[in-house]
């Protein structure tokens, strides 16, 4: 986590900025057929946002689709419910599909937990996780609104 003061004068404002990613230990797969987590150690965070804070989302990565009817949809998940999604789609077995997704909400003083999750429609939902950084990443910032 960075804190990084901003304003002047009186009190400070803070842009705090949380880094997660992947364990880089070889790919994600399910056959889950609903959303369940990518990596429920490395992929989730716990936090506050206080109601003078907004919260901002990034996460990205990339899959292969293993076979023909493969479909991996990713999603990011505020208390379990998926917030905002995306999916990868096609028939090239070796080719890389990237994807990313953007969230933003204004805090609401409540402690929430975050999570990237996924699930297979047709076959095996599969994101890259390897060691030399092409694994899944997710930012959270959480930025003063007044």
């Amino acid at each position: 986590m960075i804190r990084l003061a901003g304003g002047g004068g009186g009190a400070q404002e803070f842009v705090v900025v949380t880094k997660l990613k992947g364990s880089g230990a070889g790919a994600y797969t399910t056959v889950s057929a609903s959303y369940v987590a990518v990596d429920a150690v490395n992929l989730v965070k716990s936090l506050t946002t206080s109601i003078k804070q907004a919260i901002a989302i990034f996460a990205s990565g990339e899959g292969i689709n293993e076979s023909d009817g493969d479909y991996t949809q990713v999603g990011l998940a505020k208390d379990g419910a998926v917030v905002a999604q995306v999916g990868m789609a096609g028939t090239s077995h070796t080719a890389v599909f990237p994807w990313s997704l953007t969230y933003s909400e204004p805090g609401d003083g409540s402690a929430h937990t975050w999570e990237l999750q996924f699930f297979a429609f047709g076959g095996t939902a599969n994101i890259t996780n390897i060691a030399n950084g092409r694994c899944p990443f997710f930012t959270i910032l959480q930025l003063p609104t007044s």
